[in-house]
């Protein structure tokens, strides 16, 4: 029996997309079905993997979907509760307030041997990287996909790598590498995991901040993610790629604007703490 998750109408998109099929990058398993994802006119399957307790777009939208999404509608979602924000934050005192909260949940779980070196992925106008040189660190680097987001944080004197972090390239390694809600929206979280475990120093951490997603299954932001984690499989992912994971806590509540407990409609956060031990 189809499981409808969600139908949703969206603007710019074409009439017909090439998908892509994904198998679970951990097994090379196809999972067993979960759910359906209407757009327009387009239909995708959300898959459920039990062993790895994994969930994940299969098929997927091809490239052209996500990158419509991304630099035309990500910022002036219709839905901010399946993708995307209302408006592009520019103020920075939320992002501020954020990356305090951050900082605080790191310096309290996670054992840092040096300030020398950080980058964060996703870096949005820059404000965690503000807060980590107010904090002690001698060295920030962001990466940032957005445009306008770049720009503001370089108008900080900030550097600033534009574009996809994969196709990152960097002479230097780094102490810790900071990503917050970015691995649930890769095409390949373990070739995500790989280039951060190539960049980062030896002892060095890689922190993610993402959903927690609880056993009934993913509720919210059903378009713009591609994977959907729980503590055990981000686990699989980070060991895989080479890390040693030494803490995963619970991070904060996000509630979709239509939120009843009863419906579930909520994610919880977890940040992720691992080493590169080699």
């Amino acid at each position: 029996m189809e499981n409808i998750l969600l139908q949703l109408r969206l603007p710019l998109l074409p009439k017909n997309l090439a998908f892509d099929e994904v198998l679970n990058p951990l097994n090379q398993t196809n999972g067993k079905y979960f759910g359906t994802i209407e757009v327009n006119n387009l239909s995708w399957n959300l898959q459920y993997d039990s062993e790895t307790d994994l969930w994940w777009v299969n098929p997927r939208p091809n490239a052209e979907f996500y990158k419509i999404l991304y630099t035309k509608l990500f910022y002036s979602s219709p839905l901010p509760e399946q993708f995307g924000y209302a408006t592009l934050e520019t103020d920075g005192e939320r992002r501020t307030a954020k990356a305090l909260k951050n900082w605080e949940d790191i310096e309290k779980n996670a054992e840092i041997l040096s300030k020398n070196s950080l980058l964060e992925i996703g870096c949005g106008s820059g404000e965690f990287l503000i807060s980590a040189k107010n904090n002690g660190w001698e060295t920030v680097v962001g990466n940032e996909l957005e445009k306008s987001s770049a720009e503001i944080a370089l108008s900080k004197g900030l550097k600033i790598d534009t574009g996809f972090f994969e196709n990152m390239q960097s002479k230097q390694k780094f102490d810790m590498i900071f990503a917050d809600n970015v691995i649930e929206h890769t095409m390949n979280p373990l070739d995500f995991l790989q280039k951060c475990f190539e960049l980062t120093e030896k002892n060095g951490l890689v922190v993610l901040r993402l959903p927690d997603t609880q056993p009934f299954g993913p509720t919210l932001k059903l378009i713009d993610h591609t994977f959907h984690f729980s503590r055990k499989s981000i686990r699989l992912f980070a060991e895989k790629a080479g890390f040693k994971v030494e803490n995963i806590f619970y991070s904060g509540t996000y509630k979709g604007t239509k939120y009843d407990l009863d419906n579930m409609q909520r994610i919880e956060n977890m940040t992720v703490i691992a080493r590169k031990i080699v």
